[in-house]
């Protein structure tokens, strides 16, 4: 009986110290907290969306987002909560990066990289956040003449399935994305083989249709699914005459926002980098 008492003791122990846990997190949750983003903007897309972890039904208070690396303001469009979680709250902001068709500024903030925001609050408060990695205003790679797109669909496991139909009889030579360097990250498939990336040597004859599968593959106790993706996937591709060119398809990820608790561990204890 002492030890099953001894368990129960112990049993006990465990509980309240995972709900002292629970409220030390929420305890010294005092301003908002961003997951890390690892996206691509390309041209021709207006907006970019920012998410972080706030306290459930607190108001609010970010006045504005500023870009330090490349001396840029984007106005803020609107703020939204994305899910409910407890004692948190996973909100968006939305971030118009052009206002018409600003050359000048388009010249000032393309082909940039953005690894860090400056957030201010209601009361003059600034801080400098890390947010990973978001390219601005990459080059748009679109070939409709010799690749046709065709159509793309995004599956709740994170395989994003894009088809393209060939014009010409062609080779598919190399796919590629921003986050190459990132291991672990995107599994490609060609017409359901796996391949690397570098060289996927696939033969596509006119009027034959291409399927690319990419597939988020970390697993389920890496740290690297509770950051935001968005990004695109380019073919690179070459006709038998040795004309080059390349399209792409865009994949995402959003992070899962029922997991925001874990989600808060990792970025304050700085793993997910």
């Amino acid at each position: 009986m002492r030890i099953k008492r001894n368990y129960v003791i112990f049993g006990l122990f465990l509980w309240i110290a995972a709900w002292v846990g629970n409220v030390y997190y929420f305890k010294v949750l005092k301003e908002p907290f961003f997951l890390k983003h690892y996206c691509e903007v390309r041209e021709g897309m207006q907006t970019v969306s920012l998410y972080y972890i706030d306290m459930a039904n607190r108001e609010d208070k970010i006045t504005s987002i500023y870009f330090p690396e490349i001396d840029y303001k984007p106005v803020i469009l609107n703020k939204t909560i994305s899910i409910h979680s407890g004692n948190y709250d996973l909100k968006s902001i939305e971030l118009n990066l052009l206002q018409g068709d600003d050359k000048e500024i388009l010249d000032k903030i393309k082909n940039t990289l953005v690894t860090k925001i400056e957030v201010e609050y209601k009361n003059g408060e600034k801080r400098v956040i890390d947010v990973g990695k978001i390219y601005i205003y990459t080059e748009n790679k679109i070939d409709n003449d010799i690749l046709s797109f065709r159509s793309i669909s995004s599956i709740s496991d994170g395989r994003t399935i894009a088809t393209f139909r060939a014009n010409e009889n062609l080779k598919i030579k190399k796919l590629n994305y921003e986050f190459m360097d990132m291991d672990g990250l995107l599994g490609l498939k060609v017409n359901g083989k796996s391949v690397n990336g570098d060289e996927p040597s696939t033969i596509i004859a006119k009027d034959e249709e291409l399927t690319i599968e990419a597939n988020f593959e970390y697993n389920k106790d890496s740290s690297m699914k509770y950051n935001v993706y968005s990004f695109f996937v380019n073919v690179e591709f070459e006709t038998l005459d040795g004309k080059r060119g390349v399209n792409s398809f865009e994949v995402n990820n959003q992070f899962i926002g029922n997991d925001i608790f874990n989600a808060l561990k990792y970025e304050r204890s700085g793993v997910n980098k």
